[in-house]
């Protein structure tokens, strides 16, 4: 039929071979053949497109997702550092804008603009975060952290005759050496000392001229109190402990290497009639002690104060330790007087002593002239400067020509932190500098 023979054609169209594959009866290819069918089917190969596979696919996309995200960033950036140059924060000029091209390390790296006391204003390369904010820079205010270990103070002295042994200095001296060291972190001070006395000309003893080193430590420990101990290169030592204890008062107790101890507590009370009373209860390896001290706190120019006390282990009233101090002083303040009452069976002859002072105040010195049983005493200060001199009220020294008229004589030089001193009794005049630093 027609339909049979339309089909008969499509059939052997279907069974005839590709061109150049070897038919069933023919003989096979030559090797020419062969590599012109394989050069004519990667050419067919090669002009026909690719498609991408779907990892591929997304992997592009999420790449030009990023570069958009990016192109503001980039924008923002570059303005933000346009201004930093402009209001000259960082790095001026075009270093502002190198910052963009230093690596994130660089970048992370904060400078610091100043400081003013105990903070520091930082400037930082970028922000916080991930997100758009962590490309701007920015300013942050941080405290600074106390120093591991600080230089407090250093302190000397030489003391000897004022004679040619003094040019031998520091053989035939007496001479001393502080050094103070502070260690903020742990609230904490360390002082050491060395005390080198004079070599004696007529006795060439180790013993008498030996060198005493001294190490003072002390520390503050919240919720605990105040530490200290003391040591000593000749075996000696001593520690204490201080406290401020709510609703009793300050507690403070010691012991030594003698095995001498105290303990006080110091406690005030609330003023009652103009007086306010304060009581300071005390015990050592002797025995008990008692010292209670009464102050005029009422308003006005006139202060007086009563104090009385025993020695440990001594409880008669007869051995009772008393002061007394009354002071006054004008409106203004530039004059003013104070007298002192002192009973104490210790003191040789009277048990009684006592001293007036004067002081007044001006505006370039202030101008001080004393009294006591033993010394007339007067004052010069200022601002950088001090000069005092005292003389003896008597004369007690066994030698009439011994310092004035055989009365003992002290004079004093202060300028800064320098101290010059020099003392007239029996003997060659001693003189004495300090410093510190």
């Amino acid at each position: 039929s027609s339909s049979e023979r339309t089909e008969q054609p499509s059939r052997r169209a279907e069974e005839r071979p590709p061109p150049g594959a070897p038919s069933l009866g023919a003989a096979p290819p030559s090797a020419r053949t062969r590599r012109e069918t394989a050069r004519a089917t990667a050419a067919m190969a090669s002009e026909q497109p690719t498609r991408p596979t779907p990892a591929a696919a997304s992997a592009a996309s999420s790449r030009r997702r990023a570069a958009s995200k990016r192109r503001p960033a980039a924008a923002l950036l570059t303005v933000a550092a346009a201004l930093v140059a402009l209001l000259g924060i960082g790095t001026p000029g075009g270093d502002a804008l190198a910052l963009l091209g230093k690596s994130k390390r660089g970048r992370a790296k904060p400078k610091v603009l100043f400081t003013y006391r105990n903070y520091e204003v930082k400037f930082l390369p970028h922000g916080k975060g991930k997100g758009l904010t962590s490309h701007l820079p920015r300013l942050r205010v941080d405290k600074i952290p106390p120093k591991p270990v600080a230089f407090s103070a250093f302190a000397g002295s030489v003391e000897g005759p004022l004679d040619k042994e003094f040019a031998t200095f520091p053989f035939t001296t007496h001479n001393m050496a502080a050094l103070q060291l502070a260690f903020p972190r742990v609230d904490g001070q360390l002082k050491l000392s060395a005390v080198d006395p004079p070599v004696s000309s007529d006795s060439l003893d180790a013993e008498d001229a030996s060198k005493t080193l001294e190490a003072d430590y002390q520390q503050t420990v919240k919720g605990v109190g105040d530490l200290g101990a003391k040591v000593r290169s000749t075996g000696e030592w001593s520690a204490r402990f201080s406290r401020q204890i709510e609703d009793l008062g300050q507690l403070r107790t010691s012991v030594n290497s003698h095995l001498d101890w105290s303990a006080d507590l110091e406690k005030g009370y609330p003023t009652f009639r103009g007086v306010a009373p304060r009581v300071n209860y005390g015990a050592t390896q002797d025995g008990m002690r008692v010292k209670a001290r009464l102050d005029r706190a009422a308003p006005g120019p006139v202060r007086a104060s009563y104090t009385v006390q025993n020695l440990p282990g001594k409880y008669a009233p007869a051995d009772f330790l008393h002061e007394g101090r009354v002071s006054t002083s004008t409106g203004t303040g530039k004059h003013n007087i104070e007298a002192t009452g002192l009973y104490d069976r210790r003191f040789p002859k009277v048990p009684v002593r006592g001293s007036v002072a004067y002081t007044m105040r001006t505006a370039p010195v202030t101008l001080e002239a004393s009294v006591d049983y033993d010394r007339y005493r007067l004052k010069a200060k200022s601002r950088h400067a001090q000069v005092s001199a005292a003389l003896g009220t008597k004369a007690s020294l066994s030698d009439s020509a011994a310092g004035i008229k055989g009365r003992p004589a002290e004079m004093e030089v202060k300028v800064g932190k320098a101290v010059a001193s020099a003392r007239f009794r029996e003997g060659t005049p001693r003189v004495r500098l300090d410093f510190a630093v």
